[in-house]
């Protein structure tokens, strides 16, 4: 998060968010049988086709081992589009009037995603506790806010693109139930991956749901039901009036509207928090004689209330331990004169408040 500036950020992304938020209402229905952790291993198993993580000694492999897969690279002049409409929502279209051979094997090379099973199982659920399924247990192996692992759910944004292809395919072949089904389930995924607590995995969330708005969109057309796109494209239109406006701020009061912000998407929110923690290093009383209760409240209310699963609830307190001084860095990461300098401080102080701040800047300046 940019500090000097995190109201534009919360701003952009917020309001996108909202935007794209107003086709939700269009998802697949969670039918409460996929748990938070469930739906969570099933993010895990689509984003590992993408790219592998080695995984830590806290951390679980997802439960399903699908190998590595590439998105074809589909020729413009296959689906001709304007500029601004995805590939596969002009593919639907055109697979409402018939497809030619070429055009079949492109999506049928498209539409091969070897997680689809898993996809279409996340779409089932209602939420998502992606590090509740990732790590192994609240006593196996250290957490803290230096190791607690970061898991890109790219590859998903990828699957939904396969995902976009078998709908159009399954329109060509006269099945426009499964092809709305799908192209629901695609909306249901982005709005689950919106209400994950990282920023980056919301920016994807954000272009799987605009994927699954033009493909559903495009179902609707595809298949003479024009009142419905209508509906649909109303939806998108109307979400942002039926959220309140914010006013921009700067500095440390941007921070804390954006941490405070409810209709801000919880990744959003986090980037906030951690933020905000950084000032307890900016401040020598806090440095020297430890954090003040603003600091712990702040922690309290992102703890409650930005987190949701305990998974997510430890980062929040691995976070708030470092700062507050509470534990110190890895060994790892201990090395060099600064942190030797750190540590020398921290023993006449007491407490891991020099040495943490010193990592976090030496981190931050990367």
């Amino acid at each position: 998060l940019d500090v000097s500036e995190p109201s534009l950020i919360a701003s952009q992304v917020g309001a996108e968010a909202q935007r794209i938020a107003g086709a939700q209402g269009f998802r697949t229905r969670p039918d409460g049988s996929i748990s938070p952790k469930d739906a969570g291993d099933a993010l895990l198993s689509i984003a590992s086709t993408w790219r592998r993580r080695a995984p830590s000694a806290i951390e679980r492999r997802p439960s399903a081992n699908h190998p590595l897969w590439n998105a074809p690279s589909i020729p413009d002049a296959l689906f001709p589009r304007p500029r601004a409409m995805h590939w596969t929502s002009a593919a639907i279209l055109a697979a409402a009037t018939g497809l030619s051979a070429a055009q079949r094997d492109a999506l049928q090379r498209a539409a091969a995603h070897p997680a689809r099973e898993q996809f279409s199982r996340a779409a089932r659920a209602e939420s998502a506790d992606v590090y509740g399924a990732l790590l192994d247990g609240p006593a196996n192996g250290r957490l803290d806010v230096w190791t607690y692992p970061f898991v890109s759910l790219f590859g998903v944004g990828v699957a939904a693109e396969s995902h976009s292809a078998l709908v159009a395919l399954e329109v060509a072949d006269g099945k426009p139930l499964d092809a709305e089904r799908h192209a629901r389930e695609i909306l249901a995924v982005g709005a689950t991956m919106l209400d994950l607590p990282s920023i980056d995995n919301n920016r994807t969330a954000m272009a799987i749901l605009d994927r699954g708005l033009g493909s559903l969109k495009a179902v609707f057309v595809a298949t003479g039901r024009e009142r419905d796109a209508r509906d649909l494209l109303d939806s998108v239109v109307t979400a942002p009036a039926r959220q309140p406006r914010r006013q921009p701020t700067r500095g440390e009061p941007a921070l804390e509207q954006t941490l405070y912000d409810a209709t801000l998407p919880r990744g959003v929110r986090m980037e906030a928090f951690e933020a905000l923690l950084s000032r307890a290093c900016a401040d020598p009383r806090q440095v020297l004689f430890g954090v003040n209760d603003a600091h712990r409240t702040l922690a309290a209310y992102a703890r409650d209330s930005v987190a949701r699963y305990p998974s997510e609830r430890r980062y929040v307190d691995a976070a708030e331990a470092a700062i507050s001084g509470e534990q110190p860095p890895p060994d790892a990461y201990r090395g060099g004169a600064a942190m030797l300098m750190a540590r020398m401080m921290d023993g006449v102080v007491g407490g891991r408040r020099f040495e943490n701040c010193a990592l976090r800047s030496r981190l931050a300046s990367k």
